[in-house]
């Protein structure tokens, strides 16, 4: 797999958490930047908050 991509994995509609899979060379590292965590073992949910642009949540 050459690109990284993220999906959708909740169901539509309005909610308070959405689950959202992550899978390719760059996952990781999309998740450090979008969270500022590490990212959890493979195909292990982890709850994270997103960060914007400047840092914050």
């Amino acid at each position: 797999m050459a690109e990284t991509i993220f999906a959708l994995a909740s169901g539509a509609g309005v909610s308070g958490v959405a689950f959202i899979r992550l899978s390719g060379p760059d996952a990781g590292r999309a998740v450090e930047t979008l969270t500022g965590r590490p990212p959890p073992p493979p195909r292990q949910a982890a709850l994270r908050r997103f960060r914007d642009g400047a840092g914050r949540e």
